[in-house]
């Protein structure tokens, strides 16, 4: 939920949206002046700049010719959101077409048509960084939804409103709209059931055997007449710390054994997201705390800086 974050706004940059301005208030429009750059580097000519650049913390950017629709994560098929798209924006024609068919002076009719238009969905134009604070207090002033949590995110395809768009473009039935909400709701649950139990095995069979291992080490040290404080005061942390790694990763088996139990699809998933992903986060603060005293040597898997330069 960091790129880009969960309210669908759109970014199509200050001439374009002078251009709508110019439409909607049936003002003269004043073409930006074209900028030009050769981007600090003195060995390139000077090109235009891009009035409409890229803005990478919008959900749809409108970059020169196109828009790009920046919500799709690493895994997700792109097919569901490009037929989504799709069929919003043939409902959105067929509902133009059906005012204009009907006109009696179609280019007088046709600008009202665009002048009502821009008015009631104008809201959803940002141009700015959608990832601060501000943004967020500022989108729920707009009206615009904001639903972080996927299993609520998921009830919203059955809204009527949404089956109904899929139906009368003939996309989706009613019934097929159904079977994707419990599909999403499934796939959300095995999901995090899968990395739960992923992360219970790593926690029992990696990470407290290495933290008992430094554990034996200190152990030795302090029985071999090492009468160091900071040997005994980190003989006592690393303890502690295995003990609370041993119980997070308890309550996180148990949080996943409770919701994978439940019947009902969307209550199962509501236990994954409320329960499961809480006792994942638990269980990573205290590996977190772990693995910075646990010596390079004995632990198990690769730390940030192992990714990031050996890796």
């Amino acid at each position: 939920n960091e790129a880009p974050p969960a309210i669908i706004s759109m970014f199509i940059g200050e001439e374009l949206e002078k251009v709508l301005d110019a439409i909607e208030t049936e003002s003269t429009y004043d073409s930006i002046e074209c900028i030009k750059t050769n981007l600090g580097i003195s060995s390139i000519p000077a090109i235009t700049k891009d009035s409409t650049d890229r803005n990478r913390t919008s959900p749809f950017a409108f970059t020169g010719n196109k828009f790009e629709f920046r919500m799709c994560g690493s895994s997700a098929n792109i097919a569901e959101p490009c037929f989504t798209l799709n069929t919003i924006v043939a409902q959105s024609l067929s509902e133009i077409a059906d005012r204009l068919e009907k006109s009696e002076n179609l280019e007088i009719d046709a600008v009202s048509l665009i002048q009502e238009i821009i008015r009631k969905h104008k809201r959803i134009i940002f141009n700015g960084n959608n990832y601060t604070d501000e943004w967020v207090t500022e989108a729920e002033k707009r009206g615009l939804p904001n639903i972080p949590n996927t299993v609520l995110a998921i009830d919203v395809l059955k809204d009527a409103k949404n089956i109904d768009v899929f139906s009368k473009q003939n996309v989706l039935s009613p019934v097929e709209v159904s079977s994707r909400y419990d599909i999403f709701l499934e796939k959300y649950a095995k999901t995090i059931h899968i990395e739960a139990l992923t992360l219970v095995d790593i926690v029992n069979r990696q990470l407290l055997p290495a933290a008992f291992t430094y554990a034996s080490r200190l152990a030795r040290a302090k029985s071999a007449g090492v009468g160091s404080a900071a040997l005994a005061d980190r003989l006592s942390e690393i303890s502690a710390l295995a003990d609370s790694l041993a119980e997070k990763g308890k309550a996180l088996a148990a949080a996943a054994e409770a919701a994978s139990a439940i019947a009902d699809n969307r209550a199962s998933a509501l236990a994954y997201h409320d329960k499961v992903t809480s006792a994942l986060a638990e269980t990573r603060r205290a590996i977190d705390a772990l693995e910075p005293i646990v010596p390079a040597d004995i632990w198990p898997v690769p730390v940030y800086s192992d990714l990031l330069f050996r890796v």
